[in-house]
């Protein structure tokens, strides 16, 4: 399944294959269920680059929100296994690739294929914000395609839960995406953060090309700040106002899920889409012909269903979901769930966990002293332990460096001070492709320019800072 002359090893019921991504805290590699031989991906978070309170905190935060979340258009957590020094994240294998590089590909997308694609991006992001979540770093990149070319989102690192009054202050993300409110620094509301994201998305689908793009840093805040982008004549006026009526630079002006829902360009193409469950209010549906059919592994049927139902992350829970993939794949009928789904059942205990974890965490901060514990996520009779190495990374914040992965040039990691001399030297106007140079000491580009490294998930710093070097006036009021 994954191949003769790839080199293997095994990790509890799973065969893990080549790498076919990179992340801050390790590799992404193909892997395979052995009981079933589906294809899986394992993301290997490697305990010793988990270096400080802050990567602790939103390694816990990204494992718990993927326990939490069940939706066609995010990809799935299967199981998660821990190891002395590694956790071993098995998840849904997507492999449509990014939504980067089929728009590289095409070179920009018919507006009935971006719609489509939008629909589910909608979709994924009601969702999302259903159950208190914002994601906070939405790009093509971050966007993978399955088999039938559906929407999975990935990449859950910057995201976080919160009430439904609160404001959020970290500025974070990849700010050609990021909302002008987060740029100026203010406290924002979450939702509208990453509905400024979809409408960047949508842009550089129908265009081929980025909204905002400078490679001067204080310039791209400028125009995000300003609104200040144009559309090409070869889009259609709904798409125009749709676009418009998203990038709008006043988030209580900007439009709102449910009026994007009702635009006519939105409501061009006819598509069912998922609800959703959320987990811990709602009944998770089975299919008893699925369940029936694990008998083959010698795996008890009433078991398994017992596991799915609550929820569980396991091989057995596994198997389950992934016979379910492949009954699908091969035109079975789809568990669809209706708005009922939404009616509570249960208390959702996910704030109170995280506000544990926190309180965890601060304590050690105080005593300065391990904090394994901090970092325990419970599942039942299953932990998952993430311990201290005792190491510390210059600068760290907790948050994602370069993106890197094995299919893509090597991108550099950029400094976002405008001061910087090797920031501005040579960068062309950026248009979504890859670049052909690996070298980031060269800057040789396509001759239609590379992506803008700007892309990269980064923290960037905000107003009040040390190292925030955007001049004010150079951004007008609304970095007051």
């Amino acid at each position: 399944m994954l191949g003769k002359n790839e080199k293997v090893k095994n990790i509890g019921n799973y065969t893990v294959g080549k790498e076919i991504g990179q992340g801050t805290f390790g590799k992404v590699k193909l892997g395979m269920h052995n009981l079933t031989s589906e294809k899986v991906a394992i993301k290997v978070l490697e305990k010793a680059k988990i270096a400080d309170v802050a990567d602790v905190e939103r390694v816990a935060r990204e494992i718990y929100i993927l326990k939490l979340i069940r939706h066609q258009n995010l990809i799935q957590l299967y199981d998660i296994i821990d190891t002395p020094k590694k956790i071993y994240l098995i998840m849904e294998f997507a492999p449509g690739g990014e939504l980067f590089d089929y728009i590289v590909s095409k070179k920009k997308l018919k507006e009935k294929d971006a719609c489509k694609f939008f629909q589910q991006i909608i979709s994924g992001i009601e969702y999302l914000h259903k159950v208190n979540i914002v994601h906070r770093d939405l790009k093509p990149e971050n966007l993978l395609l399955d088999h039938e070319k559906n929407i999975k989102f990935v990449d859950f690192g910057l995201s976080n839960i919160y009430k439904n009054t609160e404001l959020l202050k970290t500025a974070c993300g990849s700010p050609c995406y990021a909302a002008p409110e987060m740029i100026a620094g203010k406290r924002y509301v979450p939702i509208g953060v990453d509905i400024w994201s979809s409408g960047v998305i949508l842009y550089a689908m129908i265009c081929g090309y980025l909204p905002f793009e400078d490679p001067n840093t204080s310039k791209l805040y400028k125009k995000i700040l300003a609104g200040d982008y144009e559309c090409p004549k070869f889009i259609t006026a709904e798409a125009r106002d749709l676009i418009k009526s998203i990038l709008t630079t006043d988030p209580e002006k900007r439009i709102t899920i449910a009026q994007i829902k009702a635009h006519p360009w939105f409501r061009q193409v006819n598509q069912q889409l998922n609800h959703g469950i959320i987990v811990g209010y709602d009944y998770i549906p089975i299919d008893k012909s699925i369940i029936g059919s694990l008998k083959t592994f010698n795996i008890d049927p009433e078991t398994a269903q017992t596991l799915v139902e609550n929820n569980k992350h396991d091989s057995t829970s596994a198997a389950y979901y992934l016979m379910l993939s492949k009954h699908i794949q091969n035109g079975g009928k789809r568990l669809n769930y209706s708005e009922e789904c939404f009616i509570p059942k249960a208390v959702n205990s996910s704030l109170t966990f995280l506000q544990n974890i926190n309180r965890s965490v601060n304590n050690s901060r105080a005593h300065s002293k391990r904090f394994s514990e901090a970092c325990v996520l419970k599942d039942n009779e299953r932990r998952v332990l993430m311990t201290q190495s005792g190491h510390n990374r210059n600068g760290s914040t907790g948050l994602p460096s370069v993106k890197g992965n094995t299919n893509k040039a090597t991108r550099e990691l950029i400094s976002l001070s405008p001061g910087n001399k090797d920031y501005n030297r040579g960068r062309p106007k950026y248009k979504l492709v890859p670049a052909d140079n690996s070298n980031p000491k060269k800057n040789v580009y396509k001759a239609r320019g590379n992506i803008n490294p700007l892309n990269d998930s980064i923290e960037y710093p905000v107003k009040n800072d040390k190292n925030y070097k955007v001049n004010p006036r150079m951004i007008g009021t609304a970095a007051q």
